[in-house]
């Protein structure tokens, strides 16, 4: 009980040094690296979506040709 305390008391410690700035950046920061993580994951799905629908359509053609 007594730690657990402790440990809040320190986090509010490392906010105090940091400051309003301080926190406002590791926030934007951490926008910044969950938008570009989503935007990473769009790009691959749209790659291999579209990778996937034209051997899915080369197959189809193949096959309507035989």
């Amino acid at each position: 009980m007594r730690y657990g305390g402790l440990f809040v008391h320190k986090r509010k410690e490392v906010y105090e040094m940091l400051g309003a700035n301080g926190v406002l950046l590791l926030t934007l920061l951490l926008y910044a690296a969950i938008i570009y993580g989503v935007v990473r994951l769009i790009k691959y799905f749209i790659r291999y979506g579209i990778d996937y629908y034209f051997k899915k359509l080369d197959a189809r053609q193949t096959e309507q040709e035989k």
